[in-house]
């Protein structure tokens, strides 16, 4: 997922918060199938934000969880 995607949704769901991308990082997971092999799964994706606004990084990580499929750890510098 590029990170254009994911300013777009800060910019859309939040409008009213400052909020800037300090670092935007893409990591491979993987996990068992049914043979106990491993396999690729979706990827994880961890982003450090900088911001001086109220911001909950749990539940905006939540909400871009579900919206994408994707794994999301949110971190305010």
């Amino acid at each position: 997922m590029k990170q254009s995607i994911v300013e777009q949704f800060f910019k859309i769901m939040y409008p009213d918060l400052d909020i800037k991308i300090k670092n935007y990082e893409l990591m491979p997971r993987f996990d068992f199938n049914e043979k106990g092999q491993f396999v690729e799964g979706d990827s994880a994706i961890f982003i450090d934000v900088i911001t001086n606004s109220l911001f909950d990084e749990y539940n905006v990580g939540y909400e871009l969880t579900q919206f994408t499929g994707y794994e999301f750890s949110i971190t305010k510098c």
